[in-house]
């Protein structure tokens, strides 16, 4: 119950404190006995004010609730989605969705409720801004017994997959959102065009920092797509952040859709920011060297990404550059089994170039490190409701009652993701690339796209986070993804709180990262300003948040 309602009950049990209290002015009956009594009664008015307001949660079966719905979204939503229909004639409920281009959402939303909409459901970036909206009363708390009560399913997951994880959906011990989580393994990946270095003369995927450097070099000067043109590049904006994981630290992610905010890391036994460690600035200066002798991309600032799906690397795809940490693993894998597609960029990429050769390295080997950024278990994503919500505890009820159907098995949770079975998907036995055979879902060629399934209210539209499921074999796509190491070398944050000081901080200090580390990087400014750099940083409100992740971090530890 959000702070409204919790005023209601101390205000009603103050009144019956006050009344009792005044009735034993006028008798005869002991201090003692008169105390006793009293906080009986008070006791037994709480109980009956509880089960009160667990009435009010009572979905009303005969009406048809009306959700106003923002997703993550690959494609609009089309005119007569056909999961609507299957919504309204098995759970009485109805769905008006905001069309919100994924790459744009959080700005876009956010934009929207500043003006004053707010959906019945969306997502929230990251833990500081549900910390902001929770002080500006723009989401509703999800009581645990309504939880407990009405999504038992899904409360059976996340204790399954992520014990504890409820705990960061808290503010002031009190649950505000629902965790996104995947237990689908997948990394930021490091994907190479073989092709290109067999053409300068590289026969095998760079495994250390020095290799790295050697054929980006090559990639750039040694015209690998073989047009007599000085028309290519090593790296641009997302292979860099293997780069400074080969320095230990990641200080900044923007070539993973939401993600902009640098990793805190556990080093000797603290929790630190990744965007201030003194190893940062070597790997600016070498990275700086690289840009100057015109090894990355100049457009880098700008990314890969041209707009559409967030995760496509179109510097890659139209062969400007020779490595790509584009999105994860998966938007690169091939057909898994007969009929699949491939991964989004490599699909792409085949398109124009269908000679074209993709390898998947491991980040490379350097002096104090070795990895890419993987989100935690726990993403910093989370799907919050609307604070109106509150006002009509039923209508949360029953939109948790449909999750709690959605989590109940594989083939519910199938239906929720890709549409009807045996109509959008059906099941088949299928034989993956390494040999084994699987219960597998096919799509109907219709519904084979993602952007088909999201116009059509399915993908990501009734889901919450990707769980596993007792009893269900790894699949194709998790074997073929640890065949690749997705599952190591991996940097994720290991801060999953939101910090008290965060919302006053956090935005204006992942600019500042960003635009300084693109300066020294570009060369506008001195390697040797990194230091004046950390210090700016701790100025702006920096030291306050890392004494505050510290303090989180000491505490988790100690318990």
């Amino acid at each position: 119950m959000r702070m409204r309602e919790s005023k209601k009950w101390t205000s009603l049990l103050l009144a019956v404190a006050l009344a009792l209290g005044c009735s034993a002015c006028g008798g005869s009956t002991s201090n003692t006995e008169t105390t006793t009594t009293a906080a009986a009664q008070t006791e037994k008015a709480a109980e009956q004010t509880s089960e009160s307001v667990q009435d009010s949660w009572v979905p009303d079966e005969d009406k048809t609730y009306k959700y106003t719905w923002c997703f993550y979204q690959v494609a609009p939503i089309a005119d007569h989605p056909e999961m609507f229909q299957f919504y309204k004639d098995n759970f009485n409920v109805e769905f008006d969705v905001w069309d919100i281009e994924a790459s744009q959402a959080s700005e876009l939303l956010a934009n929207r409720i500043i003006g004053g909409e707010i959906p019945d459901k969306f997502e929230v970036a990251n833990q500081s801004i549900l910390q902001k909206y929770v002080e500006q009363g723009i989401v509703a708390e999800i009581p645990m017994e309504m939880l407990e009560t009405y999504a038992p399913n899904v409360l059976a997951a996340i204790e399954r997959d992520v014990p504890g994880a409820l705990e960061y959906c808290k503010i002031d011990g009190k649950l505000y959102a629902l965790p996104n989580y995947s237990v689908n393994v997948a990394r930021a990946p490091l994907a190479w065009r073989m092709d290109w270095l067999k053409a300068v003369g590289i026969d095998k995927v760079p495994e250390t920092l020095d290799e790295f450097e050697e054929a980006i070099y090559a990639l750039t000067f040694n015209d690998p797509d073989g047009n007599g043109k000085n028309d290519t590049y090593g790296l641009s904006e997302s292979a860099l952040t293997a780069v400074y994981g080969a320095y230990g630290y990641i200080p900044y992610v923007n070539s993973q859709g939401s993600h902009a905010a640098g990793l805190w890391q556990v080093r000797d036994g603290h929790l630190v920011n990744a965007a201030v460690q003194p190893e940062m600035k070597e790997a600016l200066e070498r990275i700086s060297k690289w840009y100057a002798d015109g090894v990355i991309d100049p457009e880098f600032v700008t990314g890969e990404n041209q707009g559409g799906y967030w995760a496509l690397s179109h510097s890659f795809i139209n062969g400007r550059i020779g490595v790509s940490g584009m999105g994860q693993t998966y938007h690169w894998q091939p057909a898994l089994y007969e009929g699949t597609k491939n991964g989004q960029n490599l699909e792409e990429l085949l398109k124009i170039d269908p000679d074209a050769e993709v390898a998947l390295g491991n980040p490379p080997k350097g002096p104090y490190g070795q990895g890419t950024f993987a989100n935690a278990a726990i993403k910093e994503e989370k799907i919050v409701f609307g604070s109106q919500l509150e006002d009509e505890p039923d209508k949360l009820a029953k939109i948790l009652s449909v999750y709690n159907w959605v989590y109940e098995n594989k083939d519910n949770y199938n239906t929720a993701s890709n549409g009807i079975q045996d109509i959008n998907w059906h099941y088949e036995d299928k034989m993956g690339l390494d040999g084994k055979t699987e219960k597998a879902v096919v799509m109907s060629e219709a519904w084979s796209d993602d952007k088909t399934r999201s116009a059509n209210f399915a993908h990501r539209a009734m889901t919450l986070f990707s769980p596993s499921w007792e009893g269900v074999e790894e699949g194709a796509s998790i074997r073929w993804a640890k065949s690749v190491n997705a599952d190591k070398y991996r940097y994720s944050t290991e801060l999953f709180v939101a910090l008290p000081s965060a919302s006053l901080y956090q935005s204006e200090l992942t600019s500042f990262v960003e635009e300084t580390y693109y300066a020294i990087i570009a060369g506008t400014k001195p390697v040797d300003y990194f230091d004046s750099f950390v210090e700016t940083w701790n100025n702006m409100g920096g030291n306050t948040l890392a004494a505050e992740a510290d303090e989180w971090y000491q505490n988790v530890k100690t318990q």
